[in-house]
């Protein structure tokens, strides 16, 4: 199984991003429409074995986790990550997140690392846009210092395990659980 942790944007978000998306060079270009904010990549190969000590990790991070009932959000302007000869690979929007939900983080990949699943990459909030297939960063850069994010502040109250199949017309996402934050305790 290919399994990942997220925060799923709530459909009013979703649409302003896909306006954004309008607004990108079309060539090369292929876009995301699967909006959330990955909390912790799992990896491939997880079995049912493994997915009940990921659940669990994720019922310990919240019992060690007071959360507000919901977190708040702000949408960033557009960054790039490019690869290792420069060139841009995705573009995504960057979030403003709050203390509170980066300490919940912490303590979620702290949590998973005790029953195995080391994350290898440093936590960025973002939401992808896009994924560039060819090469052309100096004109993509400049199309992209042209288009203005709104930061739009929006809220969320729920997070999701979610496993991705991957089909030879693209992935798809299936929600196996979801949880949702309470009022104070």
């Amino acid at each position: 199984m290919r399994l990942f942790i997220a925060i799923p944007i709530p459909d009013d978000v979703q649409e302003y991003i896909r306006a954004v998306q309008n607004k990108l060079p079309k060539k090369g270009i292929f876009l995301n429409n699967h909006f959330h904010l990955t909390l912790q990549f799992l990896g491939d190969s997880a079995s049912e074995e493994q997915l009940q000590k990921i659940k669990s990790a994720i019922a310990i991070t919240f019992e060690q986790s007071s959360p507000d009932k919901y977190f708040l959000f702000q949408l960033r302007p557009l960054q790039t990550f490019k690869n290792r000869f420069g060139q841009i690979r995705v573009i995504w929007t960057g979030l403003k997140i709050s203390k509170i939900l980066l300490e919940f983080q912490k303590k979620l990949e702290k949590n998973l690392e005790a029953v195995g699943f080391k994350n290898e990459k440093v936590f960025i909030p973002h939401l992808t846009l896009a994924r560039v297939k060819l090469p052309q960063t100096q004109m993509l850069e400049k199309d992209l210092q042209n288009i203005v994010i709104e930061e739009r502040i929006f809220e969320v109250n729920e997070m999701h395990l979610i496993q991705t199949l991957l089909k030879p017309e693209g992935a798809t996402y299936k929600v196996l659980e979801k949880y949702m934050w309470e009022e104070e305790k």
